[in-house]
């Protein structure tokens, strides 16, 4: 599960060069269907990257060059620290005799290239971020639909809401594996931006029509992708996330495996206590491992490295 694909015939070039991660989101800007996107490249595979690019009728715009680091690795007095997203990377010349990660952005439309955008960077000893404005208009050069956008300015704030719970409470009772987001940086999904419900009507419009396209190039590709969106997911928070081999009946699941998805921003990696056990139940913002009968594990959620834990499993349909 969750391992690297590489598709039989389109966009396999890229997969060869890069990897997989976010490959559904370039199929989508390739066939038209996804205004803009954004990549890393290391800097000593950029030309090899630029001319495939050239290839599949997509025009880029190279933005920064940074190196990437953990908070450990923070040293010194940076201002603005506290406003470093999860991209945590500092900004370096292009020049510099550095084999550095290189942000590019990539459109079928070399207009949508000029707009404003990029991420916040530390420059010396400072946080760059963008202009509020080019802020507020990325969510639409990106193509998201204006419900998810509008969504998103309400509760994007760590330090007072838990993101993805809040959209699992404006959801519906029942799930639609299309507005899955929980592994976005993985190959087996179709979104990248958090949806306003896991039942966004635009969202299942925008994905049933891109699942068409992919099925046409690749159809065991989005056999894959369905049999991953539909696992079982336990959700701590936007960055700390695992799916398990198993079966969600109500505030429990039983499961054989699990696969952590995303710890980018976890404090700790539970994959162990889970891997003890062979089911799971969560209340009141706790997470009760079990094996058979016996409790193995209590996991509570809360405040943690001042990002709010809302520990809640869930499948979708």
């Amino acid at each position: 599960m969750f391992e690297p694909f590489t598709p039989r015939h389109f966009c396999r070039e890229f997969v060869e060069l890069q990897g997989s991660s976010s490959l559904a989101q370039l199929m989508a800007a390739i066939l038209g269907l996804k205004p803009l996107i954004d990549v890393w490249i290391m800097k000593d595979r950029l030309d090899q990257y630029l001319e495939l690019c050239r290839m599949y009728g997509l025009h880029a715009r190279i933005d920064t060059m940074s190196v990437y680091f953990k908070d450990a690795e923070l040293k010194g007095e940076i201002i603005g620290r506290d406003r470093i997203n999860t991209t945590r990377a500092m900004g370096i010349p292009f020049e510099a005799d550095v084999n550095g990660t290189v942000h590019i952005y990539l459109s079928k439309d070399r207009n949508l290239l000029r707009k404003g955008m990029w991420y916040p960077l530390i420059i010396k000893d400072r946080v760059i971020s963008q202009p509020r404005a080019d802020s507020l208009r990325f969510g639409h050069t990106l193509g998201y639909p204006e419900c998810c956008i509008s969504f998103f300015k309400s509760y994007n704030n760590w330090f007072r809401y838990n993101f993805l719970h809040e959209v699992y409470r404006n959801s519906k009772k029942t799930f639609h594996h299309f507005c899955n987001p929980l592994a976005k940086d993985m190959p087996y999904t179709y979104i990248y931006h958090m949806p306003c419900s896991f039942n966004c009507t635009a969202t299942m419009k925008a994905v049933h029509i891109l699942r068409n396209e992919i099925r046409k190039r690749e159809p065991g590709y989005v056999k894959l992708i369905d049999m991953h969106l539909r696992l079982p997911y336990l959700v701590f928070f936007e960055r700390n996330i695992y799916a398990f081999n198993g079966r969600l009946n109500g505030g429990t699941v039983t499961y054989t495996e699990v696969y952590p998805i995303d710890l980018m921003c976890a404090k700790v990696d539970y994959s162990s206590m889970f891997r003890e056990g062979d089911r799971i139940v969560v209340e009141n913002d706790k997470v009760h491992v079990y094996r058979g009968s016996s409790l193995l594990h209590i996991i509570e959620g809360g405040f943690h490295n001042k990002v709010r834990e809302v520990p809640f499993l869930i499948s979708f349909q």
